[in-house]
């Protein structure tokens, strides 16, 4: 049946007397919890520092006197409907969550930082808990929110639904933690941490925003990936806001694609270095602008791929590399430009060889003048009013290839 965790009041009958008693709670030791129903917490359950395991049928939902506080908190939703909800100042280390139910939801907040890793089997005289793993659900959303920093230990795989992680410190994960769902929306909004999120994800549509002045944003995912925007969710009062392409206070962006790789919206990181990488095609649409210090794209299909990069875009130094022999590489900046190292993280401007036609240039460019040359292309400076610094010398090594518009596209 249905249980709620509440509290008894105090009662005295002739010389027994009852202490008023609110919740669950042991001195360091482990609670396990077995039923066939759904459970309400309305006050706090506290292990300490020890094991919490629940294994229910139904919703698990808490208020805000509800509170868990454990050192491990495993919960299994195990019926064909019902929903994990815990939404209150929870005092957790390390979590493991599995929902059975069709497209049952799982939502955890935490208030100082806690680990997704594994909580293992337990049987105690005939109630038991099965070994859970990461977080799991049925094609429900999962909602992860904490005020300190998250580490994914084991995977979040939220199947076809979608999945919102925000933190106030860092966000990393190990190799074991990968991510999968249609949508996963990732926002870090303390004053320090980064995103490193570089485990093998297999996402359909992302968007990350790290408002930590020059906190860092990493990314990557096996397959083809968008980059635009997860839409606002609040679940009791966990809130995660819109978030809209990748943006950074100043930090590094980076984001890389097993496939193609779409910019449906906008990759803004200030001052500091945005730096994609595809095996595919590498596109973005109108109004998915990239706005940076610097700008390296990679391309590294030696099949088939293309860079077309042709939306407003407003960087200072760019480079760019394509892998597949005869892809093409197009981009458009709104201001002056200098083609370069890319943060010496990515070569230059380089090609297997095809021709570079750099004639509709709308402003100055730079162009460092180290691995820059063809040997095999054709280059032409048409026009007066681009300076491609050392190109009509003949370089060293490197093959150009591409469209570089700079300011208006003519």
């Amino acid at each position: 049946d249905d249980v709620t965790i509440s509290q008894i009041i105090a009662q005295v009958v002739g010389a027994i007397s009852f202490t008023a008693t609110a919740g669950l709670s042991t001195t360091a030791g482990e609670i396990l919890l077995d039923l066939g129903g759904a459970l309400l917490v309305n006050q706090s359950v506290n292990t300490g520092n020890a094991d919490l395991r629940v294994t229910m049928r139904g919703n698990l939902s808490q208020s805000a006197t509800g509170t868990l506080v454990a050192g491990n908190l495993g919960i299994r939703q195990e019926a064909a409907a019902g929903l994990i909800d815990l939404h209150a100042g929870n005092d957790l280390d390390t979590v493991a969550l599995f929902n059975a139910a069709n497209g049952g939801t799982i939502t955890v907040n935490d208030v100082d930082g806690f680990i997704i890793g594994t909580v293992s089997a337990r049987n105690i005289d005939g109630c038991s808990f099965a070994e859970t793993v990461g977080v799991l659900t049925t094609d429900g959303d999962v909602m992860v929110a904490t005020a300190a920093e998250l580490l994914i230990m084991q995977s979040i795989d939220a199947g076809t639904a979608n999945v919102r992680i925000m933190a106030s410190g860092d966000v990393s994960q190990l190799p074991n933690g990968s991510i999968m769902a249609n949508e996963l929306g990732v926002r870090q909004e303390g004053q320090t941490g980064d995103i490193h999120l570089c485990a093998a994800n297999d996402v359909d549509v992302v968007a990350l925003h790290n408002a930590a002045s020059a906190g860092d944003v990493a990314f990557s995912d096996i397959d083809d990936l968008i980059l635009g925007r997860v839409a606002t969710q609040l679940t009791g009062g966990v809130a995660f806001t819109e978030t809209i392409g990748l943006t950074t206070n100043n930090g590094i962006g980076f984001l890389a694609a097993g496939a193609g790789l779409t910019l449906t919206d906008r990759v803004a990181t200030g001052s500091a270095a945005a730096l994609l990488i595809a095996n595919g095609d590498l596109t973005q649409t109108t109004g998915a602008g990239i706005t940076a210090g610097q700008l390296g794209v990679r391309q590294e299909s030696t099949i088939d791929g293309r860079i077309q990069l042709d939306a407003g875009n407003m960087v200072a130094t760019f480079a760019a590399f394509n892998a597949f022999d005869s892809g093409t590489a197009t981009f458009n900046n709104n201001g002056d430009l200098e083609v370069g190292t890319g943060n010496g993280l990515l070569g230059p401007l380089d090609h297997a060889g095809s021709d570079v036609d750099s004639q509709h240039l709308g402003a100055a460019v730079h162009r460092h003048c180290r691995r820059v040359a063809t040997t095999a292309a054709h280059v032409e400076k048409g026009g007066s009013r681009g300076d491609l610094c050392g190109i009509e010398h003949g370089l060293e090594q490197g093959l150009v290839h591409g469209l570089l518009h700079v300011g208006p596209v003519v």
